[in-house]
């Protein structure tokens, strides 16, 4: 429900994505069937970036999986997304260029109220109000996963250009290398959703049927089971 959702002035990322979860890891914690004390959640993508959240929200979740999941923040990556689409074809175009100017005002504004500046009555900027981006500035879902002290497993497709391996997952890496049960792992030719494939990542990748690999669907089977991720 997206156009409800953000048409509430004070809507934000714990609205989104964390309270719902919260909801669900207690609505199966009442299961019979349920170990309610096995329960983890697994994010992929921005649900990857606030799994640390959720846990942090609801501790009663005993582990978290991280796919995907980018360690900077919004702004840099919009921008850096832009930049690689709008050279896939080698050139970038008079349209491209604009789109991109027009994202960095956007960024610029937020950074503004970041910073303190009031936000103007009803301003939405890239189609959300001003809370939703502060909520989203504040998280640092690097201190939360170190905060947690319970295992993680963080996996990264390696042609992966939304949420890329060279910054994000690296920074994963650097922040909770060394901690306790804590696994990392890169996957060749993994795009962002984890499907195969060959050359440059792209968006028309994003509409071909390609199976999630299975050697993830392994690790994180064997990860929730407690065992080791090779």
């Amino acid at each position: 429900h997206p156009a409800p959702c953000v048409a509430k002035p004070n809507f934000t990322v714990m609205e989104e994505t964390v309270i719902d979860a919260g909801h669900a890891v207690r609505l199966l914690a009442g299961h019979p069937r349920v170990d309610a004390k096995r329960i983890g959640v697994l994010g992929h993508s921005m649900g990857g970036t606030f799994a640390p959240r959720i846990a942090e929200h609801e501790p009663s979740v005993a582990r978290i999986v991280i796919l995907a999941g980018a360690a900077r923040k919004i702004p840099e990556m919009m921008l850096a997304q832009l930049d690689y689409l709008s050279r896939l074809d080698g050139r970038v175009s008079p349209e491209e260029t604009q789109q991109i100017d027009e994202v960095k005002a956007a960024l610029g504004r937020i950074a503004e109220i970041h910073a303190g500046a009031p936000p103007r009555e009803r301003e939405m900027i890239l189609g959300a109000f001003a809370p939703y981006w502060l909520d989203y500035e504040r998280h640092d879902p690097l201190a939360a996963a170190k905060r947690l002290g319970k295992p993680i497993f963080i996996a990264q497709g390696e042609a992966d250009y939304q949420v890329t391996a060279k910054e994000d997952f690296a920074a994963w890496q650097k922040a909770l290398q060394g901690m306790k049960g804590v696994s990392f792992k890169l996957y060749p030719n993994a795009n962002h959703l984890f499907g195969q494939v060959e050359g440059k990542s792209s968006p028309e990748h994003y509409a071909q049927r390609t199976p999630v690999a299975k050697e993830l669907v392994d690790d994180v089977a064997a990860f929730l089971l407690g065992k080791p991720v090779r």
